[in-house]
C-alpha cells in the first residue's frame, strides 16, 4: 500500500482484537495461533502469545506459525513475549520468545511484545539474540525511566486507553517524538478515535496532526510488507 493509499485512513489502531470494522481506521489484528480466525481483506500479527504455550504442541504452533507468516497480510509477528505473573513456564516462555526473534529476522517482519515484570529479563534476551527488526512493546504502562531505556535501544512503544487515567502515561506520551510511539486499542472498551482524541489534546497538537504523524510511522516500518 504506498503513500497515496495511506492517506484515506483517519486513524492507525495498531493492536487490536476487536472484530469491529470500521471505515477510514486502519487496523493490524492481533491473532494468537492456536486461535486464528482472519477476516477478509484485513492485515494482521501472529504469534504465541506466553499465556498460551502448550508445551506438547510448541512444535506443531511454530510449523503453523510459519505457514501464517507466509501470508500477504500478516505483517507482523506477537503478540510474543514474557510474562512472570501468568502462562506457561518462564523458562519455557523465554525460549519461545527467542524463536520469535529469529522468525522475525528470517521474515523481516516487526515483533510486537508481551511484557510483564519481566523487562531485565527481556533486554538480557535481546542481547542474546538480536533482533533486526523494529520491536514494539504493545500496551506499555511503565514508568519514564523504563521508557528512555527502551527507546534507547529501539523500541517503539504502543500506548491504549489505560493513559486516559494514568496520569504518569500522560505524562510520558507528552514528552514523546512522534516517531515513538503507536496507539492501540487492544481489547479496550474506547475507540481509537476517543484515544486519538485525547492524546492529540493532551500534546496540544490536531488530530489531523497527530494522524499524519501515525501514518508516516507506519509508514517507515510497514512500506515493504502492506500491499493493496
Amino acid at each position: 500500500m504506498k503513500y497515496e493509499n495511506f492517506i484515506n485512513f483517519d486513524f492507525f489502531d495498531f493492536h487490536t482484537h476487536s472484530n469491529t470494522l470500521g471505515n477510514k481506521i486502519f487496523k493490524i489484528y492481533s491473532h494468537d495461533i492456536n486461535n486464528f480466525q482472519i477476516q477478509k481483506d484485513t492485515y494482521f500479527s501472529i504469534g504465541i502469545h506466553p499465556w498460551f504455550i502448550e508445551e506438547k504442541k510448541i512444535d506443531e504452533s511454530f510449523t503453523l506459525l510459519e505457514d501464517h507468516l507466509n501470508m500477504n497480510r500478516c505483517i507482523a509477528i506477537g503478540e510474543t513475549g514474557l510474562d512472570k505473573i501468568r502462562g506457561a513456564d518462564f523458562e519455557l516462555q523465554k525460549i519461545v520468545f527467542q524463536n520469535h526473534i529469529s522468525l522475525a529476522n528470517l521474515y523481516n517482519k516487526p515483533l510486537i511484545i508481551h511484557c510483564v515484570k519481566s523487562f531485565d529479563v527481556l533486554l538480557n534476551l535481546i542481547k542474546k539474540t538480536p533482533p533486526t527488526e523494529k520491536c514494539i512493546i504493545h500496551g506499555f504502562n511503565k514508568n519514564y525511566e523504563l521508557a528512555e531505556v527502551l527507546l534507547s535501544k529501539g523500541f517503539i512503544l504502543s500506548f491504549g486507553a489505560l493513559l486516559i487515567k494514568d496520569v504518569r502515561l500522560q505524562k510520558i506520551i507528552q514528552s514523546l517524538g512522534a516517531d515513538t510511539f503507536f496507539l492501540e486499542t487492544d481489547d479496550a472498551t474506547q475507540t481509537i478515535k476517543e484515544i486519538y482524541d485525547f492524546v492529540a489534546k493532551l500534546k496540544g497538537i490536531s488530530v489531523e496532526e497527530l494522524a499524519e504523524s501515525q501514518r508516516k510511522l507506519y509508514l517507515s516500518i510497514f512500506n515493504k510488507l502492506i500491499i493493496g
